[in-house]
């Protein structure tokens, strides 16, 4: 069970921290709830009950920085493997985004960034289904890891798209 202060990833709103599990009656009877901060947005607050299996299997502790440095060296060497069927496509990435799984998230954005460079090569951009997956991905996978590593977004996007290599750890 998560206690008060633990910071999490939910689903697509990010990371947050956990600022009160209280019980609240919003559906006629008293429920238990973890009640989440976005650390992004300060001033939402989001209701999980804790009874809700399928909700709290969105609540995911954070990685720490080892934990993201090795999950990203081993998609160091991921070729990008388009789909062209739309629809295909379109699944694996809402599959992939509801999952949370942030290796298969990682490999979706470099397969999503390496398709929008082909694209922007050739005078054309991604669809917007694929630029939406993309920025969602991209979200998810910065609010994270950029609070943990302490880099910035625009440092870490081309971390993941491979662009970049990760800088050294810091020395502790």
């Amino acid at each position: 069970m998560f206690k008060v202060g633990d910071t999490v990833v939910y689903g697509t709103n990010g990371t947050c921290e956990i600022v009160e599990i209280s019980e609240f009656d919003f559906t006629g009877e008293k429920t238990l709830y973890y009640v989440l901060r976005p650390k992004g947005d300060k001033s939402s607050l989001i209701y999980v009950p804790t009874d809700n299996k399928d909700l709290t299997s969105k609540m995911k502790y954070t990685l720490d920085e080892d934990e993201i440095r090795k999950l990203i060296e081993s998609v160091a060497d991921f070729e990008p493997l388009w789909v062209d069927n739309a629809i295909a496509r379109k699944q694996r990435c809402r599959d992939i985004v509801a999952s949370g799984d942030r290796r298969e998230l990682i490999c979706m954005v470099k397969n999503l960034y390496h398709r929008e460079k082909q694209m922007k090569a050739k005078g054309g951009k991604l669809n917007m289904t694929d630029e939406q997956y993309y920025r969602t991905a991209i979200k998810m996978l910065c609010d994270e890891f950029s609070d943990v590593l302490k880099i910035s977004h625009e440092k870490l996007i081309p971390i993941l798209t491979g662009e970049k290599e990760l800088p050294p750890k810091a020395s502790a």
